[in-house]
């Protein structure tokens, strides 16, 4: 991961079968975008972002067509999840369900594996580490 003043990059490859598919997540302050494709275009654009009056996150399709939501609700599950408002690229010449649930859940893979590159919490697992590690540096026991 590379970062830079608060935003940070983050790629990583992922196959299903003979479709492979690169992933790349730019992490901002407060948000993050995730671009999935494997070629080098850039023809759809969603975002979505939580709002104080609806626990179902807002989106909205900013580029790309319109008939199809699925980077759009990809995007607000997505934003669901994480608390932060997301935009999200969906560039395969693939238009397959089977491969948008696949990609996306390899993402939500991802994000509990590494959450720090998607500007998120540590697993509570990970703290319970942390928290068990200072109890014995400073006690000297377990």
């Amino acid at each position: 991961m590379m970062e830079e003043s608060g935003v940070a990059v983050h790629s990583f490859t992922a196959a299903l079968g003979d479709t492979r598919l690169h992933f790349y997540v730019l992490k901002l302050q407060d948000s993050f975008l995730i671009w999935v494709g494997h070629g080098s275009g850039f023809h759809d654009l969603s975002s979505a972002m939580l709002t104080r009056y609806s626990t179902t996150p807002v989106s909205t399709q900013i580029m790309g067509a319109t008939e199809s939501m699925v980077s759009q609700n990809i995007a607000t599950r997505l934003s669901k999840r994480s608390g932060k408002q997301v935009f999200f690229s969906l560039n395969c010449s693939i238009q397959s369900p089977q491969i948008a649930a696949w990609a996306e859940s390899r993402i939500v893979q991802e994000m509990e594996e590494h959450p720090e590159y998607f500007g998120l919490p540590p697993k509570l697992q990970d703290l319970a580490n942390v928290t068990a590690e200072l109890t014995v540096s400073s006690d000297g026991e377990r």
